[in-house]
Order: C-alpha cells, then structure tokens, then sequence
C-alpha cells in the first residue's frame, strides 16, 4: 500500500512540473520569435512581437497562440491568436502589434493586451505543440521565473517600467548564415535565449510585406547618411568585417565576391 501511494504522489509531481515547465522543441527549424518591443516612444503599449518563417519551406500558422508569462509565474494568458488562412512564406516575418503602437511598418494583427518589461512568450500550434519561446528581463530586473526560458533568459531588455526607457528599442533574434544567394535576417536559433537575442539601439519592426532575405540590393540613405540597421551591425560583427567599408559602401567583402545588403526603409 505504502509503495502505490509513494507511486502515485510520484505520478502527481512529475503532471505538477509538466504542467509548469512545457517543454519546448530542441532548435526551432520553421517558426520563431524574432523581435519583442515592450514599450516605446509612444508609452506602454507602443509594443510588438514579430514572427519570422526561417526555414526554406512555407509554413502554415493559421491558429497559432501566442502565450504571455508574467514574471513568476506559471499561468499563461493568449495574447494572439493566428487567423486561419495564413501563410509564412520561407524568410518572411509575421508582426503583431500592440493597442498603441505607432511604428511605421503597419501590424498584421493586434495584442489581446499589453505585455510588460519583464516577463515570457511561447509561440504554439493550434493543437499546443510548443514552437518557440522567449523569457526576457531587464538589467536588475531578476529571473523572470516563469518556465519559458529557453536556456538562459534574455537579461538585457532595453526598457525597465520606467518611462525614461520610452524608447524605440527592443530585443532582436540576430542573424543567421549568409551566402552569395543571401541570408537570414533572424536565423539564429540555439535554443538559449541569452545567446539568440541581442538588445537593439533602434527597433525594426517587419511585416508580410517587409523584404525576406539579405538581398543583392543596396542600402539607402537615413538622415542623408547611409546607414546599417542593428541586424546588419550584428551581421558585420559576425563575420568580423570593419564597420566603416558597410556604413560607407553598403557591401561586405566575403572572399573573391561582395554581397551588397538588403535595401531598408528611410527613417
């Protein structure tokens, strides 16, 4: 009798610990969680989360759920869920949007409710297979506690609940591998959110309309100057190429060849 009842307080803590740490799949191969903006210039609520296909096949996510985590906490609250009927082609993003968001590059849906500077997302199929997750903080913002880091949490999310922090700026997935034929804009996927991640000096929201991969086109110019996003910062520091041949020329040397990088909006 002892031993049945050991077994079954056993069973109950093991459906406990599921129920509080899902676990996600090993290396997202399809769909991920590119870049998070918990407030901005325009407040709170000037916030998004973008989606990014980065495999080489379309994706349907018609109703996908994202999840929101507050910090310490195990309940998740549906922030989004995917209309039937949609597609992410290979390297195209995806950009929910929250109710006070005024970022140029329009949503392709809306935020059920607002999501706060320290906390977690978990991106699901329609059927709750875990897809993608992210568990971010602030620099002393602590843990965030909630089950859905993928290794380490992200620590270094430029906003703090302070609206000094009212800043376009957010967390960005960095970018993959590039070749002649072109890149990944967010194709970094580890599976450790502290390495996957990294904070922006300017957020770059993208949509389904926004350009796919880092093609054979030039950079334009921002504020007379021509200028590289955070993206292609952390493309250049990647590959370790100086920074003054991509500000000035908009092209990085790999070999024999020169791929010239994606053409951007003009800020």
């Amino acid at each position: 009798m002892k031993k049945r009842i050991v077994a079954f307080v056993g069973f109950l803590l093991v459906l406990m610990m599921m129920r509080q740490y899902p676990v996600t799949e090993a290396v997202s191969i399809t769909i991920v969680i590119s870049e998070v903006q918990t407030r901005g210039s325009a407040g709170a609520t000037d916030e998004f989360v973008e989606l990014y296909n980065l495999s080489a096949n379309a994706v349907n996510i018609s109703g996908y759920k994202l999840y929101y985590r507050a910090k310490d906490s195990d309940i998740s609250y549906t922030r989004y869920t995917v209309p039937s009927g949609t597609t992410l082609q290979p390297y195209q993003h995806y950009l929910i949007v929250g109710s006070g968001y005024d970022g140029e590059v329009s949503g392709d849906g809306t935020l059920t409710s607002s999501i706060a500077d320290v906390g977690g997302l978990q991106l699901q199929t329609g059927g709750g297979t875990v897809v993608d997750s992210l568990a971010y903080s602030y620099s002393g913002g602590g843990d965030p506690n909630n089950g859905f880091a993928e290794g380490t949490y992200f620590g270094s999310n430029p906003h703090n609940n302070t609206t000094g922090t009212n800043t376009d700026t957010s967390m960005e997935r960095k970018p993959g591998t590039l070749s002649s034929s072109g890149g990944h804009k967010n194709g970094t996927d580890t599976d450790d959110n502290s390495n996957d991640f990294f904070a922006t000096t300017a957020s770059n929201p993208e949509n389904l309309s926004s350009p796919t991969l880092v093609t054979l086109s030039s950079l334009t110019a921002r504020s007379g100057k021509a200028m590289a996003s955070d993206s292609e910062r952390a493309l250049a520091a990647f590959f370790r190429w100086p920074m003054a041949a991509l500000v000035w020329t908009g092209m990085i040397a790999t070999g024999a060849s020169i791929i010239v990088l994606r053409r951007h909006r003009a800020a």
